[in-house]
């Protein structure tokens, strides 16, 4: 779906030699809009579209969340995630980026955890 954006013609003044980050930037602050960058994309959404998530971490500790999120480049410092002493955490910021973030916790929260092993060693009562 396109942005109601998408259509305008723009004019942007300022230094020609702008990176695209500079230039994202102005562009976002100009139109109102939110953008983030994974894998080869550029998310764009109005900044109207930013939300809120609590997630109940659950068997998730909070540090393999932000851990998994940093190896896999979501993690954004304009939308940090932010964790209580109550297992639960608190992340903000565009769609995308808060469906990421989501996927990658209900990632981590379906691993396997490691079994229970014991080691029973001796006589099994009413063994031969």
């Amino acid at each position: 779906m396109l942005c109601p954006f998408a259509t305008k013609k723009l004019e942007l003044n300022g230094p020609a030699s702008a990176s695209a980050t500079e230039l994202l930037n102005r562009l976002a602050a100009l139109y109102g809009l939110d953008w983030y960058y994974n894998s080869g994309t550029i998310f764009v959404s109005s900044h109207d579209e930013t939300a809120l998530k609590v997630i109940a971490l659950g068997p998730v500790q909070f540090s393999d969340l932000a851990h998994a999120l940093d190896d896999l480049g979501i993690s954004d410092k304009r939308w940090p995630i932010r964790a209580s002493d109550h297992g639960i955490a608190l992340a903000g910021g565009p769609p995308d980026y808060l469906a990421l973030v989501e996927q990658t916790f209900t990632a981590l929260a379906k691993r396997p955890r490691d079994a229970d092993v014991r080691v029973l060693r001796g006589s099994v009562a009413g063994a031969p």
